[in-house]
C-alpha cells in the first residue's frame, strides 16, 4: 500500500499540483482465492453510527450528493459502500513480476479478468469500466479475480482531507472528528458477504 495526502511534507508536491485532490491511494496484491469482482465492494464500516449529525433535511441532501458522485453508492447507518471496480480511478491486473511499481503513474488494463473489458484488443476505457461494474452488465459476465493475478488499484479523491478530516461536499462542510465517536476512519475493502480483502485504518491524535 502506498498512500500520499497533499499538505504533508512526505508527499509529492507534483502529485497535487494543478489538482484538486486531496489523497491518492495505491493498493496492490493477490487476492488469496477467486471471488467474482463485482462481489467487491471499497468504503468505509463503522461499529457504531455517528453522533452528532446535522439535521435530517442536511443529511438526505448530502446523501442526494454522495450518490450524485457515485451512482452505486449503497448507504446505511453503519456503513458506505460501493463495488470496487466502479470506483478506482485505475485498476491493472497483470502475471506476477509484470505488475507496475506503485510509484509509477495508473495504468488501466484489465484485460487478463475477462474479455469484457477489452475494446478491439485494448484495455476498456476508464471510464466505460467503471460504468460497466456500475451495472447489470458486471453481474452477467461476472468477471472474476484470480488469485494467480496481481491487482493493482489507484484511488485519489478531492472531498475528503485526511490530514484534518475536513469532508468538503459541494453543500457542506464536515468536520469528521466531532461525528466519528472515537472511531478510525478505514480504508477497506471487502466482500458483499462481509469477508475482508484489505483493511487499514486512517487514525488523527486530535478525533480522540
Amino acid at each position: 500500500m502506498l498512500i500520499h495526502i497533499a499538505g504533508l511534507p512526505t508527499s509529492p508536491t507534483t502529485l497535487f499540483k494543478h489538482r484538486r485532490r486531496r489523497s491518492h491511494l495505491v493498493i496492490q496484491g493477490r487476492f488469496r482465492e477467486p471471488v467474482p469482482l463485482d462481489a467487491v465492494l471499497t468504503g468505509q464500516t463503522l461499529a457504531r453510527p455517528l453522533t452528532r449529525l446535522p439535521s435530517p433535511w442536511l443529511m438526505r441532501a448530502l446523501c442526494h450528493v454522495a450518490r450524485r458522485l457515485s451512482p452505486s453508492l449503497v448507504i446505511s447507518e453503519r456503513s458506505l459502500l460501493a463495488p470496487i471496480c466502479a470506483s478506482a480511478q485505475a485498476v491493472h491486473v497483470a502475471a506476477p513480476g509484470q505488475e507496475p511499481a506503485l510509484t509509477d503513474p495508473p495504468q488501466e488494463d484489465m484485460r487478463l479478468c475477462s474479455p469484457v473489458l477489452s475494446l478491439h484488443g485494448e484495455p476498456l476505457p476508464t471510464d466505460q469500466r467503471r460504468r460497466l461494474f456500475a451495472s447489470a452488465q458486471a453481474k452477467r459476465a461476472r468477471p472474476v479475480a484470480a488469485p494467480d493475478h496481481v491487482y493493482t488499484f489507484h484511488f485519489w479523491q478531492h472531498l475528503l482531507d485526511l490530514a484534518s478530516l475536513q469532508l468538503a461536499t459541494p453543500i457542506y462542510r464536515i468536520d469528521l472528528a466531532t461525528h466519528l465517536d472515537g472511531q478510525p476512519l478505514q480504508l477497506l475493502a471487502c466482500t458483499r458477504d462481509g469477508r475482508a480483502v484489505w483493511a487499514f485504518e486512517a487514525r488523527r491524535r486530535r478525533a480522540y
